[in-house]
């Protein structure tokens, strides 16, 4: 038996010396989970593992070779995983106890945000190069993010037993 991934995996590596190309400021890179909480497996075949330091998740495509890719949830929206739950049509369900929210992802791992309210991370701001002629100008837009619902969504009534 051969081990399939191990969390040393995660530790990011250093820039091979003499590339032509670096970043100019690089940016901190998150640190490598030291707890996890909570998992379950997709309907498309993906284990998804919750993180707790940085809050977060480990994506593990379990038909592919290699790390899991991580879901960094942004530092202003806190995220405790206490429980992570698959949905019958693909994507997961996250609950945070600690925070009392949970959040719903699709099937494409994005986190749907209908019915709550949202966090403005960046502001849209007027880009750089705008045309030379025309009254059209080019703005960028905010970047929102959900901060998780408090309320439970309707179950299911069960039909009558006989």
């Amino acid at each position: 038996m051969t081990p399939f991934w191990g969390i040393s995996d995660l530790e990011p590596s250093a820039t091979p010396a003499g590339k032509l190309f670096a970043p100019a400021d690089p940016s901190p890179i998150a640190p490598v989970p030291a707890a996890l909480s909570g998992l379950a497996i997709t309907a498309d075949h993906y284990l998804i593992v919750g993180t707790l330091q940085p809050g977060g998740l480990l994506v593990f495509d379990l038909y592919a070779e290699g790390p899991p890719r991580r879901l960094c949830w942004p530092e202003a929206v806190p995220l405790e995983p206490f429980d992570i739950a698959a949905r019958e049509c693909g994507g997961v369900w996250i609950l945070d106890r600690r925070h009392r929210r949970y959040w719903a992802l699709d099937r494409h791992l994005r986190v749907e945000g209908r019915d709550q309210s949202e966090l403005t991370l960046r502001t849209g701001s007027l880009e750089v190069f705008q045309p030379a002629q025309g009254a059209q100008t080019h703005v960028t837009a905010p970047r929102l993010f959900p901060q998780g619902s408090r309320s439970m969504p309707p179950l299911p009534s069960k039909p009558p037993t006989r």
